[in-house]
């Protein structure tokens, strides 16, 4: 949403497109938390799960915000999620490619930008503490894909795999820093 320093809605929201819509398929990427379907819009029409919204957002150098979706969108292959960039000029919106989870990720917990083509996502599980095995910092780069069309994945942490031998951190177990929330919420 696009508001004045005096907080007045100087824009409407912007509509995330569905940029893989089809006659069959909505045009519009929709959970069943969406405004529409508290206006009389069947909530069958949702094709995200609930509370699936933007997770990571953030505005790359070039001034081009990107963010991913935090799930999968009915349709995709399962454990991907789309990272689409939106050029702020124009408000046009594309699909910079998708982002597999790792078996055992369900979600991203953030992005960052190093430069103008690298960002680095917080990838997580939703558990916390002994139950938590997914909480890792990956470097993807937009240029670079696998062969199924996946962004390069490069791993830069695991984040419960950091060693605390001297026990510094209160929740340390048998010298390993070990998390009670997500990474993303700490």
């Amino acid at each position: 949403m696009h508001f004045s320093a005096d907080g007045k809605l100087l824009e409407a929201p912007m509509v995330t497109p569905d940029l893989s819509a089809t006659a069959d398929k909505p045009a519009e990427v929709r959970s069943p938390q969406n405004p529409a379907f508290s206006q009389g819009v069947a909530s069958s029409g949702a094709n995200l799960p609930a509370s699936g919204g933007f997770e990571g957002f953030t505005l790359t150098p070039t001034q081009n915000s990107l963010c991913l979706l935090e799930k999968t969108v009915t349709g995709d292959p399962t454990g991907q999620i789309r990272l689409h960039a939106i050029n702020l000029a124009d408000k046009k919106w594309s699909l910079a490619g998708r982002y597999a989870l790792d078996q055992g990720g369900e979600a991203i917990g953030d992005l960052t930008p190093v430069n103008d083509t690298e960002l680095l996502v917080i990838e997580r599980d939703n558990k916390q503490g002994t139950e938590a095995k997914v909480k890792r910092i990956y470097k993807i780069n937009v240029t670079e894909k696998n062969a199924d069309g996946t962004f390069k994945k490069v791993l830069v942490a695991d984040l419960m795999d950091i060693k605390d031998p001297q026990g510094l951190a209160p929740d340390s177990q048998n010298g390993v820093l070990t998390f009670l929330t997500s990474p993303s919420r700490t």
